[in-house]
């Protein structure tokens, strides 16, 4: 669980201790404890992922609250699988408002549904056609981003539907 302002802040039980790096960042650990709703305490890991750069909200530190076992998994894969998870809610995210996928007059769940299935296959394509730009144009070499939002703009001018 991700831990927030507005969450429960748990006590910490021990200071916190650096962990090693992954790909986004630094991972750091430390042993918290929280109170459950029928007054149990908890003792969790706090994995601590300070960013090399911020999301897109600003942030530049995410704590993830977790009991999963040290032995099974280390906080480095914790914490990719945490980022690979928000990358996921960022693809939705871009679906809802590049693709405007979310059309709340579609008040039957089949018919949102088939209006879901049809963003994300807008979306695919969407993404193939980056691609195919991307590498026509060897923007690989270069520091350039192509926009989702531009992109999906001008291929609606330029091909109307």
């Amino acid at each position: 669980m991700r831990e927030h302002a507005s969450t429960p802040h748990p006590q910490a039980l021990e200071q916190t201790r650096h962990r090693g790096r992954i790909e986004t960042g630094t991972v750091y650990e430390q042993t918290v404890e929280i109170e459950d709703d029928a007054g149990q305490r908890l003792r969790l890991r706090r994995v601590e992922l300070q960013l090399d750069h911020a999301t897109e909200e600003g942030d530049t530190t995410i704590w993830i609250l977790t009991n999963l076992s040290a032995s099974q998994f280390t906080l480095r894969r914790i914490a990719r699988v945490y980022r690979q998870r928000w990358q996921i809610e960022s693809l939705f995210q871009r679906l809802k408002s590049v693709l405007h996928s979310e059309v709340t007059s579609l008040g039957h769940p089949r018919v949102a549904l088939l209006a879901f299935g049809m963003a994300v296959l807008s979306y695919n394509i969407l993404s193939l056609l980056r691609s195919a730009v991307w590498s026509a144009h060897e923007l690989h070499t270069s520091d350039i981003e192509l926009s989702s939002y531009f992109f999906a703009c001008e291929s609606a001018r330029t091909m109307p539907a």
